[in-house]
């Protein structure tokens, strides 16, 4: 992106003098904006090796509509991905080449709407990284997958916008590809979503054994829990009855989720995002595993919550959501030992590392 940047600025004092009027002849000059153009257009589309999904977006639309949850999380694919759900077309999912790309685009965001110590705030980026050294850990695993409502993509684009602060390469993407798709629109003003309960969620591309990457499992596994925040966000009947089967919960079982959450760095005290992400780490064999741990000794268990859940799910008429008629989304995606170096990791990062 920055050299993108800098050949538009050369080009513009190749072709204008410093009192603004051409510094060529015309028909030279013509025939240098043609060459210069196509250099631009060459290098936005095919440039360099960082992550610049507005390239593609600016040179052909990516999304793919009508995209199914199995193929979304299928592990062959490379590069950036746009897709909008066929069975919810409210939500959107933007597919990072690797976690340092969904990162740079998507960690600001984090921290301006969920993050507890930093919520509706717009760090820099000696702030954000201060706050990866404080927890010890990188920017890369701070969050696997994201997902936000449109109206809060447009409180941080706005905020933004309003800090005199800049957005970075990859957030002004993010924007377009944003815009690009009728998530969110400018007013004049300032942006507001097109449609209110559209749904942004996001993750990254697979592969074994780099520090940048996830394995094919926890791609999986990331991707249906930010279905499930996605369902959350645009089934109002699904949303209403999560509220109904928190409430029923015992006050222990309510204090464990809130606990465990709020070492994620989640607010405990906003109920909504709680209860939103109660439902997510039901399905949680991972980091859902400490939770797990403590009902354990309020006598309860993720496993007996989950078939609560469920039940309910399947006895209720009219049907309140078809999102667990799929074996995706129905079962427990198992955690294999490709995974260890990664629980390794969220076990220092949730519960102190003892070295």
């Amino acid at each position: 992106m920055k050299s993108i940047f800098v050949l538009t600025s050369r080009f513009r004092r190749a072709v204008f003098s410093e009192k603004g009027r051409p510094a060529l002849p015309t028909i030279k000059r013509k025939k240098f904006s043609v060459v210069v153009l196509t250099s631009v257009i060459i290098l936005f589309c095919f440039g360099t090796n960082s992550f610049l999904p507005i390239n593609n977006a600016y040179c052909g639309n990516l999304i793919q509509d009508n995209a199914s949850w199995e193929g979304i999380a299928s592990c062959d694919g490379s590069g950036l991905a746009i897709y909008r759900v066929k069975s919810n077309p409210l939500v959107y999912v933007v597919d990072f080449p690797d976690l340092t790309a969904q990162a740079k685009a998507m960690n600001r965001l984090a921290f301006f709407v969920e993050n507890k110590d930093n919520k509706g705030l717009i760090l820099d980026a000696r702030q954000m990284q201060d706050y990866y050294d404080s927890q010890r850990i990188s920017a890369d695993q701070y969050y696997h997958g994201h997902d936000y409502r449109a109206v809060d993509l447009a409180r941080f684009f706005n905020a933004v916008a309003g800090s005199g602060k800049e957005l970075n390469p990859e957030e002004v993407a993010l924007l377009h590809i944003l815009k690009q798709n009728d998530v969110l629109h400018h007013n004049g003003i300032e942006y507001e979503p097109v449609q209110p309960y559209k749904v942004l969620i996001s993750i990254s591309r697979s592969k074994e054994d780099t520090d940048h990457h996830l394995s094919c499992e926890l791609r999986r596994l990331t991707l249906r829990h930010e279905m499930s925040h996605a369902e959350y966000f645009t089934n109002n009947k699904y949303r209403q009855y999560c509220r109904s089967f928190w409430m029923r919960l015992k006050i222990e079982e309510q204090e464990v989720f809130r606990k465990e959450l709020s070492l994620m760095k989640y607010d405990s005290q906003n109920d909504d995002l709680i209860i939103n992400e109660m439902q997510a780490f039901l399905w949680e064999p991972q980091r859902g595993g400490f939770i797990d741990f403590s009902l354990n000794k309020e006598g309860s268990s993720l496993a007996g919550l989950r078939q609560l859940f469920l039940k309910g799910i399947d006895e209720s008429s009219p049907r309140i959501t078809t999102f667990f008629d799929n074996p995706f989304t129905r079962d427990v995606i198992p955690i294999t030992k490709s995974n260890i170096k990664y629980q390794k990791e969220e076990t220092s990062t949730f519960l102190g590392d003892p070295s």
